[in-house]
């Protein structure tokens, strides 16, 4: 019996378990490089992978998720810091500060004294009314008055004067008469403090109060000021309406501080006079009149009468005595600058 050839085969290696390659991954969910564990058939329990030296692989790591995942980032907002936050709240309260510290200097500026006064003025001496005199002129024709009956002293007798030949006579006629007595000029002479103009709002220093005369301002607003009646609750300051006095303005002033402001009724009687006092008669006339009536309480009396360089001062107010001064002082030759209105 004959023998079959052998076949020439290739040799087969012996493949160890350090030759042997490993799957890709031996289950899903394990890397290539990771312990499998082999079933031993004998026993029924797993047995160590090969490569592991007989340790028993600890538990296995999860593999890498294969889709990739979307991070969503939050935007994260800047801080915002105290000025931004309250911006609006910081800009009212500059715009309240703002104003009233516009209105504090407004006030400051108009109500309150800027001026001092070294002494105040007390009432001077009045001028003396002056006597009229009698002049008589001789009756040119007619007997009975050149009889000695007809001699002055008969003439300025009350009967003779009203015969009608002593009435037809030029010594008859000229026997003093209340109209054609000389008025008494009311009030007093004041020393003259100057004319100076000066920057509005400044301190002005007067030598005595209430002044006819001196520094005052020139500035719009401010001196002159408008005719007006000023009644207790403002006080307009001397240097803006001294300016209206250098243009032949009268004032009347009067104090209003606390238990000297004058009564409702004087008042009234003030405000009549200031309403009703007639126009000046020096060329172009400032209508209605030049009068301004203010609250100064600087003064000796409680009210007082002021032109340029002239005072009458009053311890209560007598309209007519204050109707007489202002015509007699209204642009008088004194006021440096008189026939001028308050612009």
């Amino acid at each position: 019996m004959s023998k079959r050839p052998r076949r020439n085969r290739p040799p087969t290696r012996r493949q160890g378990p350090a030759s042997r390659p490993g799957p890709a991954t031996d289950k899903p969910g394990f890397a290539a490089g990771d312990s499998t564990p082999i079933d031993d058939p004998l026993s029924g329990a797993a047995a160590p992978g090969p490569g592991t030296g007989g340790r028993t692989p600890a538990t296995p790591r999860p593999a890498r998720p294969t889709r990739r995942t979307t991070r969503t980032t939050r935007r994260v907002e800047p801080r915002k810091s105290f000025t931004d936050r309250y911006r609006g709240v910081l800009l009212g309260l500059f715009a309240l500060l703002g104003a009233g510290l516009i209105g504090f200097f407004f006030l400051q500026s108009t109500g309150t004294a800027a001026y001092s006064c070294r002494s105040l003025m007390t009432p001077g001496p009045s001028e003396v009314v002056p006597t009229p005199t009698a002049t008589f002129r001789p009756t040119p024709t007619g007997d009975a008055t050149a009889s000695p009956s007809g001699s002055a002293g008969a003439s300025a007798s009350p009967s003779a004067s009203s015969s009608p030949a002593a009435s037809g006579s030029p010594a008859a006629s000229a026997s003093p008469s209340a109209s054609a007595a000389p008025t008494q000029r009311l009030g007093f002479q004041a020393a003259d403090l100057g004319q100076g103009h000066v920057a509005g709002g400044s301190a002005i220093d007067y030598a005595y109060c209430p002044p006819t005369s001196g520094d005052h301002y020139n500035a719009a607003g401010q001196g002159p000021i408008r005719r007006q009646f000023f009644g207790p609750e403002s006080q307009p300051r001397p240097g803006g309406w001294l300016h209206n006095v250098e243009h032949g303005y009268v004032v009347l002033a009067y104090r209003g501080g606390e238990g000297q402001a004058p009564s409702e009724d004087v008042l009234a009687q003030m405000r009549t006079f200031f309403e009703t006092a007639p126009a000046s008669t020096f060329e172009a006339p400032c209508p209605p009149n030049k009068l301004i009536v203010v609250r100064f309480d600087e003064m000796a009396t409680p009210f007082a009468m002021l032109a340029w360089d002239r005072a009458l001062m009053m311890d209560s107010f007598d309209a007519e005595q204050a109707l007489t001064f202002y015509e007699q002082w209204v642009d008088s030759q004194q006021a440096p600058e008189r026939g001028l209105c308050a612009g």
